[in-house]
């Protein structure tokens, strides 16, 4: 993860960009989806990340479920 900073002024001004720390987040798939997130102030991160030596986990969705309800 990367950081520049920025001053808005009469000109817009940005200076060389410095490595906040790293992460294992994957690429993004396309331009509209991001794995990671940032507070308002900029102070915390959530990232979405692989982490080493996780199993792959299942999960069961059940759809329409409501159709199985007795009125």
């Amino acid at each position: 993860m990367m950081a520049a900073p920025v001053r808005a002024g009469q000109s817009f001004e940005v200076d060389a960009p410095r490595p906040l720390f790293q992460t294992h987040a994957p690429s993004p798939g396309n331009l509209f989806r991001e794995n990671y997130d940032v507070t308002g102030d900029g102070s915390r991160f959530l990232v979405n990340t692989l982490v080493e030596g996780s199993c792959s986990t299942s999960i069961t969705v059940v759809v329409n479920w409501t159709s199985g309800l007795k009125p």
